[in-house]
């Protein structure tokens, strides 16, 4: 099963994106879920709590050491990006914690906006880089595309 799982071993990230109701937070939990039993490290959050937590933090040890703490993992799955809208403090932090784990680990997200309905004051696509990403969906009821 490790095969489907190769976008760990090259620091690949992935994005579900699709409308509301349509399990991609069922698909990223089962991803995860695989990646455990094939011995990865993973940490499961949504957006608002990752950001609420990340933001709460007034001193800059204690975030370093928080970002250290979300960029440790094989996965980091962030579940519902987009349902809220963000401060710029927000994606700055968000910016900061994927570019720590750029090429080094893999990030998946999900999400419910495609990348033209991401506007500049929220969490951005190109902070994912989207280059990079291997599961760009869009998901519907009746299959799963790749785009």
């Amino acid at each position: 099963m490790d095969n489907d799982l190769e976008f760990l071993k090259t620091a690949t990230n992935a994005i579900l994106v699709g409308a509301s109701g349509l399990r991609k937070s069922t698909i990223a939990q089962n991803i995860a879920h695989q990646a455990v039993l094939n011995g990865h490290t993973i940490l499961f959050t949504t957006a608002g709590q990752l950001l609420g937590d990340l933001a709460a933090l007034d001193r800059d040890s204690a975030l370093r050491r928080r970002l250290r703490y979300y960029a440790a993992p094989s996965l980091l799955v962030i579940d519902e990006v987009g349902y809220l809208s963000y401060s710029n403090r927000h994606a700055d932090l968000l910016f900061e914690l994927i570019n720590r784990r750029h090429e080094q680990k893999s990030t998946l997200v999900t999400t419910n906006k495609s990348f033209a309905e991401w506007s500049e004051a929220e969490v951005s696509p190109q902070n994912i880089n989207k280059k990079q990403c291997i599961a760009g969906q869009n998901l519907d009821k009746n299959k799963i595309r790749q785009v």
